[in-house]
């Protein structure tokens, strides 16, 4: 069931009436018949089978780390947990009929170690029985393709006394239908020309760096999109997720870029990996292993191939050419224009880094390197756009770099929510139109094609 099918509208209606027509324990019941519903809809009972075994497994291993702090108890509880991913991400040679990579498990996993670790960290008594776990591992918004939030967060909502607030439902509902404009009109439309770009050969030169940028722009609203879709739906239920991406193309460093691009992972790999291996605290050459180390499990979480593994390291380099450049812009002035400088360069950087993980292998790199590298005149004809359908994408991007700079400024889903009924109801209607007449749907549209769903 796609997030953006008819179907899945629907579900969601439902479950938010039922949700706020109950209380207590009804309530957690109907929320998990949900997350139950959500899973089987993908059609693998085998979804739901490993799913329920690794809630159950991680569950009691986190009610004996709670009473016991024992750091062999911690590594037995994750070890399954982790060869599982392995096997399914990395070494899916033995074909089993019927057992496909479950939905959501890169996800789930990260929820259930971050559980398992914070569980042997803590010295309070903070408890939580089965059924919450089981609501917390498989949240069915954030399931496919996260954020991946913490527990004992979700435990305290879980808990708390709440009571219909139209409010948080209009913001809720406002950022799911952003998010859908997101995916539908921007993302899959620059899919397109993306796609005519850079997997056709003939095009070389600025057409290449044309069409990287333009990737750059539709990988992060489609994953924006999915992101803002799941925290909404999550707002309409009653549970507040933390956003997942803050203007990330508006940092004027890569390590600002990682503070802001999908901070429910770059967070938890610093909390997991970069710090328990010393993080910055063990002296300079110990931090530099351990930034590779982090950005290189961060490539391999994306997938198997080589060329991830490259484009993790390939960040934590540039970010350690940062470390070791700091001084020397130290008593730099930090004015408007080489505010600008620092942003354009940090968008080229980040794109060109981009071409590892788009592409499955290293000749596939060096193709789109070498297109790219030899010198081409820039005509719309040669590109098979029309004038009206290169200013179109230009929009697009224009779209996108005009919210995210009134995002970093203000909260755009409460001030819109705060306008009067009369621009609100224009809006809506000016945005339907827009869907209808440059949306990307209909016959061959796979509601399903989120990018980080795959991972």
């Amino acid at each position: 069931m796609g997030v953006l099918s008819f179907n899945f509208i629907g579900f969601v209606s439902f479950v938010f009436i039922l949700t706020w027509l109950t209380k207590g324990e009804i309530r957690k019941i109907i929320l998990l018949v949900s997350n139950v519903f959500f899973v089987m809809s993908f059609g693998n009972l085998f979804h739901l089978s490993y799913l329920i075994f690794i809630i159950i497994y991680t569950y009691y291993f986190s009610k004996y780390l709670l009473k016991v702090k024992s750091k062999k108890g911690l590594i037995l509880a994750i070890v399954i947990p982790i060869l599982v991913l392995i096997y399914f991400k990395y070494f899916n040679f033995i074909k089993i009929d019927n057992l496909v990579m479950p939905i959501g498990i890169s996800f789930y996993t990260f929820k259930v170690i971050s559980h398992l670790v914070d569980t042997y960290k803590r010295n309070d008594d903070i408890d939580f029985n089965l059924f919450d776990y089981s609501l917390y591992v498989s949240f069915f918004p954030c399931l496919s393709a996260g954020p991946i939030h913490r527990s004992y967060d979700f435990f305290n909502q879980l808990s708390a006394s709440k009571s219909f607030d139209y409010k948080t439902l209009k913001n809720g509902a406002t950022l799911c239908a952003f998010g859908m404009f997101q995916k539908i009109v921007i993302a899959d439309y620059l899919n397109i020309v993306v796609k005519n770009i850079l997997d056709n050969p003939e095009y070389t030169g600025v057409y290449v760096l044309f069409g990287l940028f333009l990737y750059s722009f539709q990988l992060y609203v489609d994953f924006d999109a999915y992101s803002n879709i799941a925290i909404g739906v999550s707002n309409m239920l009653g549970f507040n997720i933390k956003r997942n991406f803050y203007t990330p193309y508006l940092s004027v460093t890569l390590q600002e870029f990682w503070h802001r691009w999908h901070i429910s992972l770059s967070t938890w790999i610093r909390d997991y990996i970069y710090i328990p291996l010393g993080g910055n605290r063990k002296g300079l050459i110990r931090k530099y292993t351990n930034i590779f180390i982090a950005f290189g499990l961060s490539g391999l979480w994306h997938g198997s191939s080589f060329v991830f593994l490259l484009w993790g390291f390939g960040h934590g380099l540039v970010l350690i050419i940062e470390e070791t450049l700091k001084p020397l812009f130290k008593d730099f002035p930090m004015n408007k224009f080489t505010k600008i400088l620092g942003i354009a360069t940090n968008f080229i950087i980040v794109s060109f880094l981009w071409i590892l993980f788009r592409n499955n292998s290293i000749q596939e790199v060096m193709d789109i390197i070498s297109r790219l590298i030899q010198p081409d005149l820039f005509t719309l004809e040669y590109l098979g756009m029309s004038l009206i359908q290169f200013s179109w994408v230009i929009i697009l991007v224009m779209i996108t770099v005009i919210t995210d700079v009134f995002r970093y400024k203000t909260n755009m889903i409460t001030w819109f929510n705060n306008k009067g009924l009369i621009f609100r109801w224009c809006t809506y209607v000016c945005l339907i139109a827009i869907v209808i007449v440059f949306g990307v749907y209909g016959t061959g549209y796979n509601p399903n094609d989120f990018i980080y769903i795959t991972f």
